[in-house]
């Protein structure tokens, strides 16, 4: 690639956020994923108290959780986002299953 080319390259890529922003989004997104993670944790704490499923909240985590490994193996195609999306993706669809199934 010519001096041009990876130019034209990079002014497509960063179209809409340059990568100081694209940085500061992502952590947005991570500290975002931590505030549902806690008050997730929260609410399972208190649905296993109480004797109740909680099926639902760890489907929320492990689904995020999945969603974020799968883009950031997308983008970096490093084996162990792989296999943290897969895992899950695995964990989620067995929340699915149990909690429709009231396992």
């Amino acid at each position: 690639m010519n001096k041009e080319e990876i130019l034209k390259k990079s002014i497509e890529e960063n179209r809409y956020l340059d990568e100081k922003q694209q940085n500061e989004v992502m952590q947005s997104f991570g500290f975002g994923g931590i505030i549902v993670a806690l008050l997730c944790l929260f609410f399972c704490m208190m649905n296993a108290v109480k004797g109740k499923s909680f099926y639902e909240f760890t489907i929320i985590i492990f689904g995020y959780m999945a969603g974020y490994a799968w883009s950031s193996y997308r983008k970096t195609q490093k084996i162990t986002f792989l296999i943290q999306a897969i895992a899950g993706t695995f964990v989620t669809i067995l929340g699915f299953v149990s909690y429709f199934l009231k396992v």
